[in-house]
Order: C-alpha cells, then sequence, then structure tokens
C-alpha cells in the first residue's frame, strides 16, 4: 500500500510538472467578477471594513512570519494575503486606489514565490515541489487579478516598446487572448506598439532552447521608446530561477531612465515616490 501511494504522488508531482501554470489566467475575469460580488455583499459600515482591513494585515504578517520560522501553513499566508486584499479593494475609493492593493498583492505573492523557489532549487526542507507549483499559481493568480482590473477601461495611447538582443531571440505576447501567446513572432531587434494601462504576458525565446517568460506592467505613455535590452549573461542568469526587474521612468527630462535589479521587491515602489514611472517588466524562468 505505501508503494502504491507513494508512485501515485509521484505520479501527481510530474503531472503537476508538466502543466503549464498560466491557464488560471482564463479565468481572470471570472475571479475578478466573483470579487465583486463578494465584496457587494459586505455592504457595512466602512469602519468595521477598516477594521477587517487591519485585522487581516495584522495576521498576514504574523503568518507569514510564522511560515519563515516554519510554524506555520503556506496556504496560511496565501489565505491572509487574500483577505487583506479584498478588504483593501473594498475600501478603495477609485480605481487607482484598487490597483495599487492589486499591486501588493501581487508583490506579496512573488516574494512568497522567490522564498519557496530558492528552498526548491537547493533541494531543501520548505521547497518541495507542491509548495513551488503552488506559489506558482499564487503569483499566476495575482497577476491574472490585475491584469483583468487594468483591461476595464484602460487608456488607449499607445507605447513603444523596443526589444533589443541577444541576436535571435524572438518575442511572442498574449494580444488578444489571456490564456496563449498570439501575437505574431517578432524578432531582436525590433519594435512594437503596445497600450498604455495595460498588463501584458510576453514569452521569450530563440537563444538555444531557453525560454523566459515576462509581465510588462505599461502605467504611462512615453515619446521615446521603451528598450528592453537583454544580454546572453541575463538570459543564462534568469533561467537559472532567477527573476529579472526593470523599471522604466523619467526624470525632469522626456529621456527614458532604466533601473534594472535581481529579486527586488522594492524597486517599482522607491521610484515611484521620487519619478514617474512608466513601466515595470518583470522577467523570470518559464
Amino acid at each position: 500500500m505505501k508503494a502504491s501511494i507513494s508512485i501515485a504522488s509521484l505520479v501527481v508531482l510530474m503531472v503537476m510538472a508538466a502543466v503549464d501554470w498560466r491557464p488560471c489566467i482564463r479565468k481572470a475575469h471570472a475571479l475578478d467578477q466573483d470579487d465583486e460580488t463578494a465584496q457587494a455583499n459586505l455592504d457595512v459600515d466602512p469602519a468595521m471594513v477598516e477594521d477587517m482591513a487591519v485585522a487581516a494585515e495584522k495576521t498576514y504578517q504574523a503568518t507569514a512570519a510564522g511560515y519563515d520560522m516554519g510554524t506555520e501553513v503556506l496556504a496560511n499566508v496565501y489565505v491572509w494575503s487574500r483577505r487583506w486584499l479584498d478588504a483593501e479593494r473594498k475600501l478603495a475609493k477609485n480605481e487607482a486606489e484598487d490597483l495599487v492593493a492589486l499591486k501588493a498583492h501581487r508583490e506579496r505573492m512573488k516574494l512568497l514565490m522567490t522564498k519557496v523557489r530558492a528552498l526548491f532549487n537547493l533541494g531543501a526542507k520548505g521547497g518541495e515541489q507542491e509548495r513551488y507549483f503552488a506559489t506558482r499559481y499564487y503569483l499566476a493568480e495575482a497577476n491574472a487579478l490585475l491584469a483583468a482590473a487594468k483591461s476595464h477601461d484602460a487608456p488607449q495611447r499607445k507605447v513603444v516598446v523596443s526589444f533589443r538582443g541577444p541576436k535571435g531571440m524572438v518575442v511572442r505576447w498574449q494580444e488578444r487572448s489571456q490564456v496563449e501567446y498570439d501575437s505574431e513572432p517578432l524578432a531582436c531587434p525590433g519594435r512594437h506598439e503596445f497600450l498604455e494601462g495595460r498588463l501584458y504576458f510576453l514569452q521569450f525565446s530563440g537563444v538555444g532552447t531557453v525560454k523566459l517568460e515576462a509581465l510588462l506592467d505599461l502605467s504611462n505613455a512615453s515619446e521615446e521608446p521603451l528598450p528592453v535590452e537583454l544580454t546572453i549573461g541575463d538570459v543564462k542568469k534568469i533561467a537559472t530561477r532567477h527573476w529579472m526587474r526593470q523599471v522604466f521612468f523619467r526624470r525632469d527630462s522626456s529621456d527614458v531612465d532604466i533601473a534594472t535589479d535581481w529579486d527586488e521587491e522594492r524597486l517599482a515602489a522607491g521610484l515611484q515616490r521620487d519619478h514617474e514611472v512608466l513601466a515595470v517588466l518583470d522577467i523570470g524562468p518559464q
């Protein structure tokens, strides 16, 4: 019996490894509608919802700390982040505040996945396959919720993105579908016009057998093209389970500046306080 259970568990893990984690994006709008329905049922005094948000935040922080110490369950970190998100969305006075709450939840899930992924790469306790795939789902769901929110009444100004090197790299993105990369392949160097205010899922390939996935969040339009440039070294580092974040921002002049960091969670927030952030690009391994 023990042998049968072990074999069955192995099969489940193999199936999880083979299944693309992105199809949850298919349910983005359904998830968004479910959230709106749940929030509509919370038609109570805003002060009560504020208490819920404060309690959820404190519980999330305690749960996340407990998970780091090995005394808390992974799923509870996700649950309390979602409850915190739900309360914040109920309190949001406008679309901008709603997006802030969604982005904050996404950052929490990305941080959680980064921690589990590091242990997964080391083969250490806490980095078991089921935990790693669970955190990938948490992040994919957070991306889907954010994409669904940003698709509502988004501005239509065009943003030119210039993809540069390495030579032979090909870029595809989700243009009409939220399930697959359905654009025509764009060889680097090349340019494409995207729409301001949207969230795009991209795929980079063509450098050996490496495939990378990316999330492009276009916040504001720019007269100058946004240069997305990768080196062979960048591609190799990302392929070994790293994440690279590029933040495109504007200082006093109209020139576009770029800040790059690896596995950095606060980069965009810090620049947002002092400059106009045009776009944020997160690139990770597929």
